[in-house]
């Protein structure tokens, strides 16, 4: 039996605006490992919603002080995720913040992005939002943070996987 999971990507950003980008990045490999980062906004990157930081509980002074470069965020990514399909909950919003890290950053983006219902094609929106309930209880941690999210994402996946193999 194959014991390797889907790629799941996760990000967190300073607020949902137009002008919004990326402060954290959360994603999985193969065999379950989960990996998060801090981003340090570019120096044109100024917008911030106190909403926003309510929900992810990240404020801009720490990933100021603990966040990585654009582009080293970007390389890693690519050196994690290159060639795979990573699946989110929310690809609108995280291709979005994606695509600033990578303009910031001058790097490609060397993976694809699709949407976690793609995974389950003959699933029901409804199914898959029954099972997200359970998945959300035997997730432990801070919701909306990208470390975390990612793992529910695996959870979820593995109570759809059981139903539906």
């Amino acid at each position: 039996m194959d014991n390797q999971l889907p790629t799941f990507l996760d990000c967190e950003a300073s607020s949902l605006s137009q002008i919004s980008y990326p402060i954290e990045i959360g994603f999985s490999l193969p065999d379950g490992t989960v990996r998060a980062y801090l981003i340090r906004p570019e120096w044109d990157w100024s917008d911030w919603d106190f909403n926003a930081e309510s929900v992810h509980g990240l404020s801009r002074e720490e990933i100021m002080a603990h966040g990585l470069p654009a582009d080293h965020v970007a390389r890693l990514l690519n050196d994690a995720l290159g060639g795979r399909v990573a699946y989110s909950d929310a690809p609108e919003f995280d291709g979005f913040w994606l695509e600033r890290l990578y303009e910031a950053s001058g790097v490609e983006m060397e993976f694809q992005l699709a949407h976690f219902d793609s995974l389950f094609p003959d699933l029901t929106p409804e199914r898959i939002a029954a099972k997200s309930e359970l998945a959300r209880y035997g997730t432990p941690g801070r919701q909306h943070r990208a470390a975390h999210d990612v793992k529910f994402l695996q959870e979820l996946y593995k109570l759809l996987r059981a139903d539906h193999p």
